[in-house]
């Protein structure tokens, strides 16, 4: 739906340790040019999943 509108978007699936021997697992999407790898919301997730394009450019600058 974002891609047809020309909204640059990445989705993400991540997980995160929580508790005694428990898992939590969290899908999001991030719209724009810049993907926030510090977003709040998903802080504390590793990310094991991500499917899109937007921002790739400004992480591998960041990377350098």
């Amino acid at each position: 739906m974002l891609r047809r509108r020309g909204i640059p978007a990445v989705i993400f699936a991540g997980v995160k340790f929580s508790g005694h021997s428990s898992l939590d697992a969290h899908a999001w999407v991030e719209t724009g040019r810049e993907v926030n790898d510090k977003s709040s919301e998903n802080f504390g997730f590793v990310k094991v999943i991500r499917i899109g394009t937007a921002g790739t450019a400004n992480i591998s600058q960041q990377r350098e």
